[in-house]
């Protein structure tokens, strides 16, 4: 091996070193007592703050702030096992000093938070990745599970994998509402492959989406399952104000109060079942077909395998699979029977 080849070796050898040596994993509760601790204590880019299962509360397990710093902070065992319960004092997590992508939170169900804007998670100048959480139970004005907004347009926001249940917002988006990515100086997040069900935007406000809002955020909706949630009367369960937001082989059906979506671009979707159904500005080629659920009042929202959800059924038009989730029962051998919207209402009765 000639002299400049070994050079050039050496200095790639040292610059994997010295990147593994930078990049430390703090573990909670063993390095650090609670989470906040362990965020606090990763200090190079890259860090891991790695959470053992269990339910994280009190003082250092909410508001939990990056600071700037572009770490991981995640599970060990998944959202089912690691739990952050604000108990309704606040939210979870604040990002809000300019974190990119490579700011990843991951792996939790995160419960009983309460906050302004954002219940359970807030964002703002910055765009982290929040995937394959839970956000459940949490109320906020705007945005009762996730508030998401103003990412710098160098940047891509991205939520994803995330099951969005149960939350409340006062005005506006019960489960996500996403703001200001709507001008060359911010750019919207992608909410991808999540479930947003059960979630009220309250009927007393004038705005809407019970399910997503997005304000002066064209925020793009794909691969998503947007099922039983509640807003005002004349907005949709996933809507757009002072925008157009793009929904992509979505699923919206069964929402209480209002049409499917509204103000939205919605294109190879299926919107299906919603109170105050009506052809939505912007909609374009979508399928009106009962989804069919394996069973919607347990919120088993996996769907039979001969859904019009499933690529190759022959009544889905495209060939592509629409929702976030797949097959999880056998064919719907019965006829689904009409039913009264008081009836659904019902059944989408939020639990005290």
């Amino acid at each position: 091996m000639q002299k400049c080849e070994l050079v050039l070796l050496a200095v790639v050898v040292f610059v994997l070193i010295t990147a593994t040596t930078h990049a430390a994993t703090i573990r909670v509760p063993d390095h650090q007592p609670n989470i906040q601790a362990g965020v606090d204590a990763a200090v190079s880019e890259g860090d891991t703050v790695l959470v053992a299962p269990g339910t994280y509360s009190g003082d250092g397990n909410r508001d939990i702030d990056f600071a700037g710093v572009n770490i991981v902070l995640t599970s060990e065992s998944g959202a089912a096992a690691t739990i952050i319960d604000c108990g309704g004092l606040s939210r979870a997590l604040a990002v809000f000093s300019g974190e990119d992508s490579t700011c990843v939170v991951r792996g939790f169900t995160i419960e009983n938070g309460d906050g302004g804007s954002g219940g359970g998670i807030y964002v703002t100048q910055s765009a982290p990745i929040i995937e394959n959480c839970v956000i459940r139970n949490c109320s906020a004005s705007n945005g009762g599970g996730i508030w998401y907004g103003y990412s710098p347009a160098s940047m891509q926001g991205i939520i994803r994998n995330c099951v969005v249940y149960g939350n409340t917002a006062r005005f506006r988006g019960g489960g996500i509402m996403c703001s200001h990515g709507y001008s060359p100086d911010y750019v919207p997040p992608i909410v991808r492959n999540c479930i947003v069900y059960n979630n009220l935007e309250s009927t007393d406000s004038p705005y809407g989406g019970g399910g997503i809002y997005c304000s002066y955020s064209d925020a793009t909706v794909v691969g998503c399952t947007v099922v039983g949630n509640s807003g005002e009367p004349g907005r949709g369960a996933i809507y757009g104000y002072g925008c157009t937001p793009i929904v992509r082989r979505t699923v919206s059906a069964f929402n209480v109060t209002g049409p499917g979506v509204g103000g939205v671009d919605a294109d190879h979707c299926i919107i299906f079942g919603n109170v105050g159904d009506v052809p939505a500005d912007g909609t374009r080629e979508n399928l009106d077909a009962n989804p069919l659920f394996c069973d919607i009042g347990s919120w088993d929202l996996t769907v039979c395998d001969d859904s019009p959800c499933i690529a190759t059924d022959p009544e889905n038009p495209w060939g592509e699979h629409i929702g976030a989730l797949g097959a999880g029962c056998p064919s719907c051998d019965t006829v689904v029977e009409e039913t009264t919207w008081g009836s659904i209402k019902a059944l989408y009765t939020r639990p005290e």
